[in-house]
């Protein structure tokens, strides 16, 4: 009986682990099946939310970005009007002018008829625009639409609000001889409804008269309306996408591509659901969804998905969309994928746990469960440590190709990037454009708000920049605040220009930094393949070489490589290196021109010019390598040197003493801010020996000097020290006087041009004579400039110019010619 229990036992322990494996294993795949079925759902309704998501997002910033252009567009309107108004008057005020000057020997009376009978039938604007005069005392002269105007006073006339326009544009034409005026007033043909209207007028002095030319802003807005739609017209949107416009009541402006001008279209009758979504919708913009019944035969496409926005003042409504049935065909190709794989993953598991279950059967229950506890540990482990190395594999080669703060593609990965646009663009017999941009003033906008605010201006960047890429194209950020594209698959220079255009129209939004809205602008050089270079190290250093010649000339402007920027730039890199060492390398010398006065026909002074010869340059122009030096920042050892040698020729060409021959040395704006450029200057002129009253500071008057208020304190000081200060280039630039009033000027010379100028001109004839009078009332020498004749010496000695400069008396020297021609100050000038 034992022995048959034992069997039993036996049998039961031989058995009843099959029976556990067994329902263990049906359990399972029960499990593993159902498992499968949700991870597929989900992985398909993932896939759902994200395509849609995309279209949604990609149509909302297409509108969200037309948007803005249209606001741009609109916000110009009255500038517009102003312009077209100031134009139209300008050219009336030129006709009237015009014929005063041809009618001179006529009477008055009749100079002013023929004046109005030449105005009075201009018509322009489709007919709407004229002209009208009026005197400044309110009285109708001419009014070509309201002839009972004419001859009355229309002074106290008001506008449709009431307000006394006229009145008021008088008040603006006395003090400043035009005025622009604002006022409403009933619009023809629009059933007695008010409009705003803008005019401008401008005062004819000779009758005390003023002409003037209206217009409705409506009318300036339509026509830009116009244009937008034209514009927004020729925009292709994917797929059957297109972008539709209409107002408010539902009267269609744009629809698939075609401007609808005959308010054949309303909207809303059309399509009474999309009309009710409209009117039902809380705010100006947003998504809907809808049945498209305004294109023939787009109910077949199933539901539309639109994204709107409500332009305000226009009152229009602008969107575009896209249809689901095309979405969903889409999806459902995803899902037939999912699904395939996913049973295909669930084949693969049930085969591997029956042929786990048949060896299960062979081992006792107690060892296979170790074992198989022990084995699902080390799976697990392993599987562990292996995605951990794949993860970091993956963060290492993304770290060393891309770029951890704005996530674009690093400098290594631009490269590998370019060379396969270029190569793409090759194998299509295409162009591709290599466009450096660089941020304008970002360490401002660092310093100001922060390095933290510089990087999320980085990161919205590189999200905008992103935006505007296409199939063919790639964005790296190459480094600090600069960035490349490389555009591909180009058919023209145009192409490149176009893209170029996107990548401003991105800074045209201001970007949010810390809740602050902070503008900036860049700076684009361009190169294009194969016209600039075959690789992309060569085409890099072209766009980037038209960069920084481009923020040299305008910063935020654009500029596209060629042959002779490329020659100016090596060329401007040579002049810079020759530059730096010139000095040390005794390459600048300093010549000399006499200044002769015009009463004893003896020299008394000197003034010391700069001139550089390279042995590589040859003769380099003062002109040419001044403003060099000033940017390089050698300025000041040049203008040390040169100030220098002058006082030290000076004084070996006539010793200290009563009536010694003088000298003026020129001095840059750059030097006069720096420091210690007064403590530079006496500390030169002590160590030369020569007297300081023989010495004078030349500044440049058509150099604006950027801070005044900081330079006069030191010339001031200067002047006191007993320096002559002399303002060159007189009433050449814009502040002559202003400098007069404020520097402690005793010298002034008459620019060159004017003396050329001074035998066959009158106006520079009488500038002279005026220079002169001013230099002598105010107890200052004159000093004329490029005197070349015996007729302009006799004429500036005729009107007590102090003193001569010029070839007629002797071209600059160097120090051992002047010493020759003038040690003995005696010796007159023939």
């Amino acid at each position: 009986m034992k022995l048959l229990s034992n069997r039993k036992l036996l049998r039961v322990l031989q058995y009843l682990p099959i029976a556990i494996i067994l329902i263990f294993t049906v359990v399972l795949n029960f499990f593993i099946v159902k498992d499968n079925k949700v991870k597929v759902n989900i992985l398909v309704e993932s896939v759902r939310t994200d395509v849609i998501g995309t279209q949604k997002q990609k149509i909302k910033s297409n509108i969200d970005q037309l948007y803005q252009q249209i606001n741009h567009e609109k916000m110009l309107v009255e500038q517009i009007a102003r312009e077209k108004l100031r134009f139209r008057v300008d050219t009336a005020i030129s006709i009237a002018n015009g014929l005063l000057l041809e009618n001179q020997d006529k009477p008055i009376a009749e100079v002013k008829q023929l004046i109005i009978d030449a105005l009075r039938p201009i018509r322009f604007d489709g007919g709407r625009g004229y002209f009208y005069i009026s005197t400044l005392d309110g009285m109708n002269v001419m009014h070509p639409i309201s002839p009972e105007l004419e001859n009355t006073s229309i002074l106290n006339r008001m506008d449709s609000r009431g307000n006394y326009y006229i009145q008021h544009k008088k008040e603006e034409l006395n003090n400043k001889g035009e005025a622009f005026n604002h006022y409403w007033y009933i619009k023809p043909g629009n059933g007695g409804e008010e409009f705003a209207k803008v005019s401008f007028d401008r005062k004819l002095g000779a009758f005390n008269w003023y002409i003037g030319s209206g217009e409705y802003v409506l009318d300036i807005e339509e026509g830009v309306q116009q244009q937008v739609l034209g514009m927004l017209s020729s925009i292709n949107m994917d797929d059957d996408g297109y972008i539709f416009v209409f107002d408010l009541e539902g009267d269609a402006k744009l629809i698939n591509q075609k401007v609808i001008t005959d308010h054949s279209i309303d909207v809303y009758k059309v399509n009474d659901e999309l009309g009710k979504l409209l009117f039902n919708a809380t705010e100006k913009k947003g998504f809907l969804l809808y049945n498209n019944k305004l294109v023939e035969g787009a109910n077949l496409l199933g539901p539309k998905i639109s994204y709107f926005r409500v332009i305000d003042g226009w009152d229009w409504v602008i969107g575009t969309g896209f249809h689901t049935n095309r979405v969903s065909a889409f999806i459902k190709e995803k899902e037939k994928m999912l699904v395939t794989q996913g049973n295909e993953d669930l084949l693969k598991l049930l085969g591997l746990t029956l042929p786990f279950s048949l060896i299960l059967t062979f081992l006792t229950v107690i060892v296979g469960r170790r074992v198989y506890r022990h084995f699902v540990t080390l799976e697990g482990q392993v599987i562990d440590d292996f995605e951990r190395l794949k993860l970091s594999r993956n963060e290492m080669q993304y770290m060393a190709k891309y770029d951890q703060l704005t996530d674009l593609p690093n400098r290594m990965q631009l490269t590998e990037n370019i060379e396969k646009l270029i190569a793409l663009s090759k194998l299509q017999n295409k162009k591709a454009a290599i466009v450096f941009v660089d941020l304008d003033d970002f360490k401002h906008i660092n310093d100001q708000y922060g390095h933290a605010a510089g990087d999320q201006l980085l990161k919205q960047i590189g999200q905008r920049f992103e935006s505007i890429l296409g199939n063919h194209d790639c964005v790296s950020r190459f480094g600090g605040d600069e960035f490349i594209f490389c555009f591909s698959m180009l058919d023209n220079l145009e192409g490149a220009k176009c893209k170029v255009r996107q990548i401003q129209t991105l800074f045209m939004t201001p970007f949010l930094l810390g809740g602050a809205a902070v503008a900036t602008k860049c700076s684009i050089g361009v190169s294009i393949y194969p016209d600039h270079g075959t690789n992309s190290e060569e085409l890099i250093s072209k766009a980037d070489i038209v960069l920084y010649k481009s923020k040299e000339e305008q910063k935020g402007d654009v500029m596209f490589y060629n042959a002779d920027i490329n020659q100016q730039v090596q060329y401007n890199t040579l002049l810079e290196n020759q530059l730096n060492q010139a000095v040390k390398r005794n390459e600048i010398s300093v010549v000399y021109q006499p200044q002769i006065n015009t009463e004893t026909q003896e020299i008394e002074s000197v003034e010391a010019l700069c001139r550089w010869h390279n042995p590589e340059l040859g003769i380099v122009s003062p002109l040419e390598f001044i403003p060099v030096a000033e940017r390089i920042g050698v300025i000041h050892d040049i203008g040390d040197y040169v100030f220098h040698l002058a006082c030290r020729d000076t004084l070996a060409l006539m010793s200290n003493g009563e009536n010694a021959i003088g000298v003026s040395i020129n001095i840059s704006p750059k030097q006069l801010a720096r420091l210690d450029f007064e403590q530079r200057v006496m500390t030169i002129v002590q160590e030369s020996g020569i007297d300081i009253d023989r010495v004078t500071l030349e500044i440049t008057e058509n150099i604006f000097i950027d801070d005044l208020a900081t330079v006069s304190p030191v010339l001031q000081r200067l002047r006191a020290q007993g320096f002559g200060i002399s303002l060159d280039d007189f009433g050449t630039g814009y502040s002559s006087l202003n400098y007069l009033n404020n520097l402690p000027i005793s010298e002034i010379k008459i620019d060159r041009s004017f003396v050329d100028k001074l035998l066959n001109n009158k106006q520079s004839d009488t500038l002279v004579k005026a220079i002169i009078a001013i230099g002598s009332s105010c107890q200052m020498k004159v000093v004329a400039e490029g005197v070349e004749t015996l007729a302009q010496h006799e004429k500036l000695k005729e009107y007590h110019c102090d003193l001569l400069q010029g070839y007629y008396f002797d071209k600059p020297l160097n120090i051992d010619d002047l010493i020759k021609r003038y040690a003995d100050k005696q010796i007159l000038v023939s």
